[in-house]
């Protein structure tokens, strides 16, 4: 990983700090007619001087700076290269031949986690390219013919446009309240500022860009295949993204918890470890049911590997202010605080880690993927007089009962269970995802805000979260899920500490091949993730593949202290909240003072948030 910048701007000046986090080894700038580049390096490839970047062709009309790896370079090296002078044992110099040969749509050559910054000096021809995943960042904006870009929005705010003026974007805003982060998938919180898509490129040419699409995926089961070669399929494709996410002339690890997910990642570790010394694994742990350090310890040792186990400290709740410096855009997740504590533990050990990330997602393991699943299988063809049955019988139950009902590691509360059964109740054709996962309701959110909802048109993006079936659920959170929550979260929290994380889940060649399995091979007998028990059952244990998903959860009331409950309300005191002037103090503080279970929490923890990314981004002497 690495970090990217550039511009058309001479007056768009960076240093070697702007995302020295993200590129610890070298900074580099250059210019190229007109344009000048950015580049941090953390060295993974060829980490002698040789590979730093940028990286031209042999008589220098072409080059390229990137953040992230193409994992098959010594393949297509090999394959359609052998012409070509290399001057270092780079991917990045693949690129460019990669782009002498095949034009623009070479990468659809690239199996990789990338954001690539091409220029042709031949054509005064600026390329800017992003993973079809969106697992790695990109930002740009642009103003009167001139263009910016940057793998962080920090130093596109350093654009004499946006010095002037960072005017925000509230329906962004009112998205992250609502679901925890950025539903769209181009929109941050400042409307100038967007983001390439993945599985698209910018070309920019002569003071104008444009914005093409290479790549896209659409579950849809395809029933032609049988099971057993779906399985056989998995297996042997997520075997090689393993291998190929090994690639590296640095120290490798792996995160391991307690579930299938990371241990099935590190057992094909194992299998392709080519070092002389056992692979180094790390977790960490906190007070609560969710604490799988136990698990993960159990589980090293069965793998063999070096493992370290890391756990919160009480007053490491005050990170969570430098932790909104390095997210940019807000992900409404306590769990963000031990994910950046573990990659900073891990990173004095190991440059790269590989990670289960991205599982959840293509193989619908999450709460409301299998909500989807049964109740657009069972529910939506039930005769009404039995809904309404069930309906009040679920009103009758106690709702300490219900949260023994429903598969989730905290108390759901009142609230949590009337939004199931708002949820229930609203779905007939289309089912309203948004009913059972959105924190504030319009009428809270009327409450919430100091502004005029209507102005916004804050509804923008509601509809398309309506979901017929589970591989509707799965297209929308593969482009906004998976990129603007999972993906973000995970790059800055590893970038944050200099250490590079990679999905082997997230090998498009894998995605491609689950976006089309039969459902029962997601869920089947209230078991999610099917295809990848039965992928595995030869190469972990029984306890392992048969265990249920466990939420990946940090219990805020159960591992901190009141202290932490102190420094909420201190950030959410009505001074800062009126400094601003967007958000209602006497709704905030009434909250505050209700019961803390989960929904109230979750509410509480996104506005602490948002008010730190205030306070850290917007101007403290005016109001917005």
């Amino acid at each position: 990983m690495c970090g990217i910048a550039g511009s058309n701007d001479e007056n768009f000046i960076l240093g070697k700090n702007d995302l020295k986090h993200r590129g610890p080894d070298s900074f580099n700038a250059f210019k190229e007619r007109g344009m000048n580049f950015y580049h941090w390096r953390l060295a993974i490839i060829d980490p002698t001087e040789n590979g730093n970047q940028p990286i031209f062709n042999e008589d220098k009309t072409i080059s390229a700076i990137f953040n992230g790896e193409i994992y098959n370079y010594l393949e297509l090296r090999d394959k359609y290269l052998k012409k070509h002078q290399f001057y270092t044992n780079t991917d990045t110099e693949v690129i460019v031949h990669m782009y002498e040969e095949f034009g623009e749509r070479f990468v659809d050559y690239l199996n990789g986690d990338f954001a690539i910054s091409l220029w042709d000096n031949k054509t005064n021809t600026l390329f800017l390219y992003r993973d079809r995943l969106g697992i790695k960042p990109l930002y740009y904006t642009s103003e009167r013919g001139k263009l910016y870009f940057a793998s962080e929005i920090k130093p596109l705010l350093k654009a004499a446009h946006l010095k002037q003026d960072r005017e925000l974007d509230f329906c962004s805003i009112d998205s992250y309240l609502r679901y925890r982060y950025i539903l769209s998938p181009e929109d941050t919180f400042f409307k100038r500022i967007k983001k390439l898509l993945p599985g698209h490129f910018l070309v920019w040419n002569t003071c104008q860009f444009e914005i093409k699409k290479y790549w896209d995926v659409k579950f849809l089961p395809n029933p032609a295949i049988r099971k057993e070669e779906y399985v056989a399929k998995f297996a042997s494709l997520f075997s090689d993204s393993v291998r190929l996410r090994m690639i590296s002339d640095v120290p490798v690890g792996a995160y391991l918890s307690g579930g299938i997910d990371s241990n099935s990642v590190v057992a094909e570790m194992k299998k392709h470890n080519m070092a002389e010394y056992p692979i180094r694994t790390f977790s960490i742990g906190f007070k609560g049911s969710t604490d799988e350090t136990f698990l993960a310890s159990k589980y090293a040792a069965f793998h063999g590997t070096n493992h370290q186990s890391f756990y919160l400290k009480p007053d490491d709740y005050k990170c969570y202010k430098e932790l909104v410096h390095y997210l940019d855009e807000l992900v409404g997740d306590p769990i963000i605080l031990p994910t950046y504590i573990l990659s900073k533990m891990a990173s004095e050990t190991v440059k790269v880690v590989l990670t289960g990330e991205g599982a959840d997602e293509i193989l619908g393991s999450y709460i409301h993927h299998y909500a989807v699943y049964y109740v657009s299988k069972y529910w939506t063809v039930l005769p009404n007089i039995f809904k309404n049955i069930f309906i009040v019988i679920m009103k009758l139950i106690p709702h300490n009962i219900f949260n023994k009902i429903f598969p989730y590691p905290a108390d759901l509360g009142k609230n949590g269970k009337e939004k199931v059964i708002a949820f229930l109740k609203n779905s007939k054709g289309n089912l309203k995802i948004a009913d059972l996962i959105e924190l504030f309701n319009e009428d809270e959110r009327k409450k919430l805000f100091n502004i005029d909802l209507n102005i916004f048109h804050f509804d923008r993006s509601r509809n398309n979260i309506d979901s017929r079936s589970i591989n509707d659920l799965l297209t929308f959170d593969l482009k906004h899920w998976l990129p603007n929550y999972t993906l973000l979260k995970q790059d800055r929290l590893a970038m944050a500490n200099g250490i590079e994380s990679r999905s082997p889940f997230l090998d498009h060649r894998l995605v491609e091949l689950v976006s089309q399995i039969p459902d029962n091979l997601r869920v089947k007998n209230f078991k999610t993730k099917v295809i990848l028990r039965q992928a595995m059952s030869k190469k972990l244990t029984k306890k392992i593949t048969k265990a249920k998903k466990k939420a990946f959860y940090l219990p805020l009331t159960a591992v901190f202290d009141e202290n932490f409950w102190l420094f909420v309300k201190d950030i959410l005191s009505k001074k800062n909240i009126e400094k601003i002037g967007i958000l209602n103090y006497t709704y905030i503080n009434q909250l505050l003072g209700e019961e803390k279970n989960l929904l109230n929490t979750k509410k509480i923890f996104n506005i602490f948030l948002l008010q730190l990314w205030f306070d850290e981004f917007i101007a403290s002497d005016k109001k917005i």
